[in-house]
């Protein structure tokens, strides 16, 4: 018998496709829009991740990489997921004990820009707990934003 219910099924890491746009009416009118990707990974799996083409690689130069110091790196915790348990912590929050996937630019051939990167945090049951939003306003200001993910305020993110 069951003491616990089935789990949903989580996410698996992708890459997202979108758009970007601004508009700006004064001083004069000008907008923008433009074609993205971001990567959708699973911090608890990066090093297999990056096994899946020689293209792409961790903490070293390559086509496409991710570099650890590029994603909450005023933290002293050695793993992505530790600093994003202790940011949760805190701002007041209970770290879910689910996977962590992070909605961000990687670097391509050396370089990122990353103005923000979302922490999608799960509980056990595959029920999203927490949303973190790194915002990195210039090289030297981050802020991480944290949302319980039960919240129905639909205007934050």
């Amino acid at each position: 018998m069951l003491t616990q219910p089935l789990a949903k099924q989580f996410p698996e890491s992708a890459l997202y496709v979108g758009h970007v746009g601004h508009r700006r009416h004064t001083p004069t009118t000008h907008s923008f829009r433009y074609p993205i990707f971001q990567a959708f990974v699973d911090l608890d799996r990066l090093d297999a991740l990056c096994q899946v083409s020689p293209l792409v690689s961790r903490n070293r130069f390559n086509w496409a990489s991710i570099h650890d110091s590029d994603y909450l790196p005023d933290r002293p915790e050695s793993t992505l997921r530790a600093r994003f348990q202790a940011a949760a912590r805190e701002a007041g929050h209970t770290p879910p004990e689910g996977p962590v996937f992070l909605l961000a630019n990687l670097r391509y051939l050396g370089f990122c820009f990353n103005p923000v990167a979302y922490y999608y945090a799960y509980d056990v049951t595959g029920q999203l707990a927490l949303i973190c939003a790194e915002i990195t306003n210039t090289p030297l200001e981050r802020t991480p934003s944290l949302l319980d993910g039960s919240s129905n305020d639909k205007d934050i993110l």
